[in-house]
This record gives structure tokens, sequence and C-alpha cells, in this order.
């Protein structure tokens, strides 16, 4: 009986004892496994910080980017508002008008001012009707036909309609009533007529 319970005893240390390594080996490995998902946790929470400032700088240089894109849409809306005006022909009426050279009552309601290759190209709301002004002069036309042109120190034109008389370097030529009978006078240049 004595060997028997030597053997019960010895049955049971060598139990106890294998049990006991594989719990230090079981706790050994989730020692090792707390150990690595310690280091991973470290990391991912390193890579959420980082994660973090990026998305705090992208939004940073997006705001900016907004910022710039809505000035770039301000200036050129503006632009366009300027060129609109221009071509509506409102804004050159506007300078004219200020220094006297320009009158709704006088001036036809719409002008436009082309630049081809003719030259410039005024025509007003009868299509019929244009001035040019080019390289060699001045010259106003009506349905396609050159009424006037003045071209360096010669004025051509077809018709003339002058109300006070015309100067000229030796004669002038001025318009007169006498005895309620309409017409006109030559008088040699300098005079006082």
């Amino acid at each position: 009986m004595t060997q028997t319970a030597t053997l019960i005893e010895q049955a049971i240390t060598d139990n106890v004892t294998g049990n006991t390594s594989r719990l230090q080996q079981t706790i050994n490995t989730i020692t090792t496994n707390i150990t690595a998902i310690n280091g991973q946790t470290s990391m991912l929470i390193q890579t959420a910080s980082s994660l973090e400032a990026k998305i705090s700088d992208n939004e940073v240089n997006s705001s900016n980017l907004w910022l710039s894109v809505n000035s770039i849409v301000a200036s050129v809306q503006s632009l366009n508002s300027s060129v609109q005006q221009v071509l509506d022909g409102e804004s050159w009426k506007v300078v004219l008008n200020e220094i006297g050279a320009y009158s709704d009552a006088t001036l036809p309601k719409s002008q436009t001012i082309s630049l081809t290759r003719e030259g410039v190209i005024v025509t007003s709301g009868d299509a019929r009707k244009r001035v040019i002004i080019d390289g060699d002069g001045l010259k106003g036309q009506f349905e396609g036909v050159d009424v006037f042109h003045l071209n360096e120190k010669t004025t051509k034109t077809d018709r003339i309609l002058v109300d006070n008389g015309i100067d000229m370097s030796a004669m002038k030529v001025a318009p007169t009533r006498v005895s309620g009978v309409a017409g006109i006078v030559f008088v040699k240049s300098g005079g006082m007529s």
C-alpha cells in the first residue's frame, strides 16, 4: 500500500508539474501576444495621430484653395461685368457724357464698334450707315458707298450742308438776304462777312 500511495503521489506530482508547465507556457504565450498587441496598438495610435494631422492640414489647404477659387470667381465675374458694360455700350457713354461729348438725345440708341481688317468700324442702329477709320483716313458710308472721305489734307464729299458760310484761304462764301431774296456772296478772305 505504501508503494501504491507513492505511485499515486508520483502520478499526482507529475500531473501537477505537467499542468503547471503547460499553464506557464500558456501564460508566456499570452504575455507575448499581449506585448505584441500593445506594440501594434501603439503603432496604430501613432498612425491615427499622423492621419489626423494630415487631415487637419488638408482641411486648411482645402479651405485656402476654396478661398482662392472664390476670389478668382469673383474677379472673373467682375471682369465679365465690366466687359458686358463695354459691350452694352454704357461705360463709354458715361465717360463721354461726363466731358460733354455725348447726349442721348442726339445720338442713336445703339452703337456698334468693330475692329476688323477694314479698320475701326462704327455703326448705329441703321446698318446702312457706318464710319470707317483705317490707315488711309476717315470715311463715312451710306449703303456701302462713300459719302465723304478725309485723307491727309483733302476732304472729298458728294454734298455738303453749311449753315453760316465757308471760309477758305483766298475767299469766303457766305449766305445773304437782299430785299427778301436769299443768296450767297463771295468776298475776299479776311473780311467781316
